[in-house]
């Protein structure tokens, strides 16, 4: 994502949000683009909940994109932290009242941000892209399954990681499936499967300690191993084993069913009721394409990801 400033009635609280994948790009007003880009898990200009408080309605619009000639009723979408307001087809608001420290991204801003994507049929995600051996892989599955070992281990094993948590999925102008990153850093429990990926690495992708049980990775750019955008070849669900972990990873049949759960499972499936019309078209169909066209797996990772992943991604195909 690229974070553009736009001057606004002389001051400089409009953000234009452009995708790198996709041609598209949302108007965010009331925020400045160092306030959006830190609230995207980038070095930014860090707000307080007093600032956010203070704050006037942030309203935001799809560029080039006409509002629905049959728009629906204004849905409000309380949280914890704030109000969203929207309605299928057109703008978006929210208005931030508190914040919730385990979030950095604002309850009703992420519900806002995926509505305006959701207009054009891009699904925000909560899993991984990786790339390796030449495979683009979306890897989905619930907290614990393994995402971020899974994208690690692909580091480890000299592949390149687009983010192992928050994603943007959809086709770019070509057609072709891609998976773009909302997510700034990459991140590692503190466990000895973590740190021995940790230690594999190398001195170039060191996870710094950011919490006491967890570890981050700033990811940047330029990095060749870190792009901010990848094609995805390959749908992965993973699946948690019922015993002990295995030391070889495993690969499972699953009906298409299970395959379009996974996807609702992970996006914000509110999206994908009778308030979003024009939401839930678009999005039904970007999850066709997807199942039409990526090979499906269900996996459950092994130890041997860990442990030795160069050889361990070589004889997976």
């Amino acid at each position: 994502m690229q974070f553009l400033g736009q001057h606004n009635l002389g001051q400089n609280n409009r953000t234009e949000l452009s995708s790198d994948a996709f041609a598209h790009a949302l108007t965010v007003d009331g925020l400045a683009p160092a306030e959006l880009r830190w609230l995207f898990g980038a070095v930014g200009q860090v707000l307080s909940p007093e600032e956010f408080a203070a704050k006037p309605s942030i309203a935001i619009d799809t560029a080039g994109l006409a509002s629905s000639a049959a728009l629906g009723p204004v849905v409000a979408r309380k949280f914890a932290e704030g109000v969203a307001l929207m309605t299928s087809g057109g703008q978006a608001s929210c208005v931030i009242s508190a914040r919730d420290p385990r979030f950095m991204m604002p309850q009703p801003l992420g519900f806002a941000l995926s509505q305006q994507w959701a207009r054009s049929g891009l699904l925000a995600l909560h899993g991984a892209v990786i790339c390796v051996n030449g495979r683009g892989i979306l890897a989905l599955g619930r907290r614990g399954c393994g995402k971020s070992v899974l994208a690690a281990s692909a580091l480890a094993a000299g592949g390149q990681v687009v983010s192992d948590d928050w994603v943007l999925v959809g086709a770019d102008a070509a057609g072709v499936l891609r998976g773009e990153r909302l997510r700034g850093y990459l991140q590692l429990r503190s466990s000895d499967v973590g740190s021995g990926l940790r230690s594999r690495l190398g001195p170039k992708l060191t996870f710094a300690s950011n919490t006491k049980t967890k570890f981050a990775l700033m990811v940047a750019n330029d990095e060749p191993q870190t792009p901010v955008q990848a094609r995805i070849d390959e749908l992965w669900v993973l699946r948690r084993p019922h015993g002990a972990r295995s030391q070889q990873t495993r690969f499972a049949s699953a009906e298409q069913a299970d395959f379009f759960a996974a996807l609702l499972d992970s996006s914000l499936s509110e999206l994908f009721g009778h308030a979003y019309p024009i939401e839930r078209v678009q999005l039904l169909g970007t999850i066709q394409s997807m199942l039409l066209r990526l090979r499906c797996r269900v996996v459950e990772t092994g130890l041997e990801l860990a442990s030795e992943p160069k050889r361990a991604w070589s004889g997976l195909e």
